[in-house]
């Protein structure tokens, strides 16, 4: 900024005159000029003035330049040379004179100037008109302005900046061919001086809590103070790991609670706060920086905060369990075997494994005996990466699941989060089959045709496949199939005999001796292991020895399971060649059953029918025939007739009556309640 200072002389007075009124003006003191910050002081000399105006320096660093103008507006008339020129800078408290001669070009800025070489002094300022010359009265003027003087300000210069502009100059006459009326040499100075601005704040940066476990909720809190001597605008402060930072408003809810003028400006001396939230999951170390801008619309001095550390600790393990086997029988052990992982941050101290079906869970030791086969480096704690194992061993009878449960100590000597294992079930089984035969029939003459009847039932818990029944006696032993594939006692037809299913098979054999024999059931397990082998109950088959011709007669009374009285007589002989053969059966009040036709007889001596042997040589007669049913002929009746000796009260009866249709109508077997059969 260029700040000139002009004082022209009164009308009408001589050059004498104009210097004692110049000299009075100086003795009244200087003339002051202050703008942005600048304060000026002029010197006048001879109705001229000198002035500095300088690019407005700020702060250390900043860059000035400086350009003098020498002006002179005289209404008497006069002129004036400027013989010499300088600058005396005191930045750096070391007084340098600065010539300008030469330093910089002179330029007329107004008025009549003529300088004999450009860029040189002397340099004349004078009369109005193309000539410096004229008659005495005639008005005066112009200004010469010097070139500029680039400085810059310097952190050791003082505050305000001085500095001081020079110029010596001297009356001339008005008339050139007029000698001794010259006046005498004056220096005109200009004082100005700068304040300069320092603007610097201080960014403090705290976090609340400093540590904790992930998620950790953080509050950053930052202090902005300005200490420096500038107000510092558009105050804005950032984090590289946090974002968004907020300022803390105060109860107006407009300014910074630190804003204590509420002018929305940072002055010197206040302290601004914000903050920012942020949830952790790790250790964070990170700065803040605050921007703004400071007097001079220049951004202040970026500032930036100290690192802060929060110390986040993830304590975290992940447990499995396995066992030795996932199906055992009743009465097998089983080991569990547990890993636990540290798959946290943190390493976790005193570690211990509990299952709630197995006790004790030991640590699995490495070859010295003391540290778990998972302590990579021996230290007796689980490190992150660390996988330590134990085991259990115990014996199972039921099927059984259980969880197991992993405690230990975080790096803040508390607990640690408890890791659970999945649940694991192992599952007990118990294969077990009963196995049951019969003949058909039990007792004969040779040769018999009998037929070997198994019942292979699953009354254990667990499925059975492949099974196979056998008979030491008779072979083949086939399934009966309800189809092409499966046993008709394999209720849902996948081919396993399930818990509760019964399979059937036969075998057929023709007799010429009393014959004793088992069968054997074999199959794998769930496990795919062997079933336990099931043998099954003794079946023997009489062979009777053929009784000498004789019959039997009789009849009498026996009961159905539900009460109902059934009667019969009858006269059959041994040899169905032999008549008559008759047999009536009645029963449950108007039911009878007449025999037309006997086509089967056999009598033979049971041994355990006693007397032994019989008087007649035989005791048991069992026969087969047809008739009528109420009367409808294509009945069939079969019946076994047993004599046990006097008085009848031993003597059996059994008889199966099927109608036409091949319904049984009649089962019925046991003692006589009245009547008597005789072997004749």
């Amino acid at each position: 900024m260029n700040n000139i200072f002009t004082l022209s002389r009164l009308p009408s007075l001589s050059w004498k005159s104009s210097i004692a009124t110049f000299l009075t003006l100086l003795a009244a003191g200087f003339l002051m000029m202050s703008v942005q910050k600048v304060h000026a002081t002029a010197i006048v000399q001879h109705g001229a003035t000198i002035s500095k105006g300088c690019t407005s320096p700020k702060r250390p660093g900043d860059t000035t330049d400086c350009a003098f103008t020498v002006g002179y507006n005289d209404a008497a008339g006069d002129t004036i040379s400027i013989d010499e020129a300088w600058d005396v800078e005191d930045f750096g408290g070391d007084n340098v004179r600065v010539p300008l001669v030469g330093n910089a070009p002179i330029v007329a800025v107004s008025g009549n100037t003529t300088c004999t070489v450009a860029g040189a002094l002397p340099c004349k300022i004078g009369k109005s008109g193309s000539v410096l010359s004229g008659l005495p009265g005639t008005a005066g003027n112009g200004s010469v302005t010097f070139g500029s003087n680039t400085y810059v300000i310097q952190a050791n210069d003082p505050d305000p900046l001085p500095d001081q502009a020079n110029a010596k100059v001297h009356d001339l006459c008005d008339d050139p061919n007029t000698s001794g009326c010259e006046g005498s040499s004056n220096t005109l100075q200009f004082t100005s001086s700068t304040n300069l601005i320092h603007p610097h704040t201080t960014l403090t940066k705290t976090a609340d809590p400093k540590s904790g476990r992930a998620p950790l909720d953080v509050t950053y809190t930052y202090q902005e103070k300005n200490d420096g001597d500038d107000p510092i605008s558009n105050v804005i402060v950032s984090d590289d790991k946090c974002s968004p930072v907020k300022p803390t408003l105060g109860i107006d809810l407009i300014h910074n609670v630190g804003d204590t003028n509420k002018n929305g400006v940072l002055d010197p001396g206040e302290t601004w706060v914000f903050t920012c939230k942020a949830t952790l999951n790790e250790i964070t170390t990170n700065t803040a920086t605050a921007t703004g801008t400071a007097s001079d619309q220049q951004p202040a001095p970026k500032e930036t905060s100290g690192e802060v550390t929060v110390t986040v600790i993830n304590p975290h393990t992940t447990l499995t369990k396995t066992p030795s086997a996932t199906i055992v029988r009743k009465g097998d052990s089983v080991t569990y075997t547990y890993k636990e992982k540290n798959d946290g941050t943190d390493p976790i101290t005193n570690v211990v494994v509990t299952d709630d079906k197995c006790s004790p869970v030991t640590p699995t030791l490495g070859g010295d005996g003391i540290h778990n086969t998972g302590d990579t480096n021996n230290n007796g704690v689980l490190d992150p990466g660390e996988t330590w194992t134990y085991t259990c061993k115990t014996t199972l009878n039921d099927t059984t699941t259980n969880v197991a449960t992993a405690s230990g100590t975080a790096s803040d000597d508390k607990a640690a989060p408890d890791e659970r294992s999945g649940e694991v079930t192992v599952k007990v089984i118990n294969p077990h089959t009963t196995l049951i035969k019969s003949a058909d029939p039990t007792s004969g003459l040779a040769p018999l045709d009998v037929t070997y009847a198994y019942k292979e039932k699953n009354d254990g818990n667990d499925p059975i496949s492949n099974v196979v029944v056998t008979d030491d006696k008779c072979s083949p032993v086939i399934p009966t199939l309800k189809d092409a594939t499966h046993n008709t006692g394999d209720t849902n037809s996948n081919g396993v005999l399930d818990p509760g299913e019964t399979w059937v098979y036969t075998c057929k054999a023709i007799l010429n001796d009393t014959t004793t024999n088992t069968a054997k059931a074999t199959g794998t397990a769930s496990d795919d292991k062997a079933a336990p082998e099931e043998t099954s109950n003794k079946v023997t088959v009489t062979i009777q020895k053929p009784a000498a011709p004789g019959r039997m007669t009789g009849g009498g009374s026996v009961f159905t399971k539900d009460g109902v009285r059934v009667t019969h007589g009858f006269e059959l002989h041994c040899d169905i060649n032999v008549t008559p053969n008759n047999l009536e059966i009645n029963w449950d009040k108007g039911n009878k059953f007449h025999l037309d036709t006997l086509t089967s007889a056999t009598c033979s001596d049971d041994p355990s029918i006693v007397p032994n042997p019989p008087a007649a040589g035989f005791d048991t007669y069992v026969g087969r025939g047809t008739g009528k049913y109420n009367g409808v002929a294509g009945a069939t009746a079969e019946w076994t007739f047993t004599d046990a000796g006097e008085p009848g009260k031993n003597d059996t009866a059994k008889i199966v009556i099927k109608d036409v249709n091949n319904v049984v109508v009649l089962t019925v077997s046991g003692n006589l309640k009245v009547g008597n059969q005789q072997a004749h």
